[in-house]
């Protein structure tokens, strides 16, 4: 059995947060169980519907 993974580190660096915290969303938006059995993305929907595209 043959495992590939990588040994880069990727960071992004962000003046005034501290490292190794990400930046915490505006918004929230809820998953349940309904939504990854019905194949639907709500972060996706909710993104559209904020620029008004849906």
């Amino acid at each position: 059995m043959r495992l590939h993974y990588s040994t880069l580190v990727y960071e992004l660096v962000v003046e005034g947060l501290p490292k190794n915290k990400g930046i915490e969303p505006h918004i929230t938006v809820k998953e349940d169980i309904n939504t990854i059995l019905n194949r639907r993305d709500p972060q996706l929907e909710r993104s559209l519907e904020l620029l008004g595209i849906m």
